[in-house]
């Protein structure tokens, strides 16, 4: 469990990395310090994920890569489904102002289970990626395709749909304060 939280929280260490590159380039004075912390908090990060990554036995990995599989699956069934709630993308002119408010309620709720998958995404990409480097992974990633790729195309999927649900979003509350 240990694990699944650092695969999880990992996006905030790489916000911070990003975050201090430009902090690196605003303030070029302060160079040292900034190096220094994030070096740290690197390493930190590293023995972390060194103590709490547990040790893969071949079985283990072969079991990693099901479950791998089975999240892709079950992912790329949620995809499917959350892309078939957004179209069509029209409002009917027709609708009244409650509808329109049940609408967006709606469409908020769906923004909302969108956003929480954002940590599921980010986990499988985490996970599909440590499996690439293990050679047991390797051997498999010959005989089908690759979980990487796969959960790479998720997440372009993902951000897509995200994407797509905030313009929608955005069309519902436009129109309701134009009739306002």
């Amino acid at each position: 469990s240990y694990h699944e939280e650092m695969l999880e929280r990992s996006p905030r260490r790489e916000f911070l990395n990003s975050y201090s590159r430009q902090l690196l380039l605003r303030y070029p004075h302060m160079a040292e310090q900034i190096s220094a912390r994030m070096s740290r908090l690197n390493s930190q990060w590293s023995t972390l994920e060194q103590t709490t990554a547990p040790m893969h036995s071949r079985q283990e990995t072969d079991t990693m890569l099901q479950d791998l599989e089975c999240d892709l699956k079950t992912l790329r069934h949620w995809l499917n489904a959350v892309e078939a709630k957004l179209l069509p993308l029209t409002i009917n002119p027709d609708w009244t102002d409650a509808e329109l408010e049940e609408r967006l309620q709606r469409h908020q709720a769906l923004q909302r289970d969108i956003e929480s998958h954002n940590k599921i995404v980010n986990a499988v990409l985490k996970l599909s990626d440590r499996l690439k480097h293990d050679s047991q992974a390797s051997r498999h990633e010959r005989e089908r395709e690759s979980p990487q790729l796969v959960a790479l195309n998720l997440e372009r999927r993902w951000h897509g749909i995200w994407l797509q649900s905030l313009e929608w979003q955005c069309r519902l509350e436009e129109a309701i304060s134009r009739r306002k």
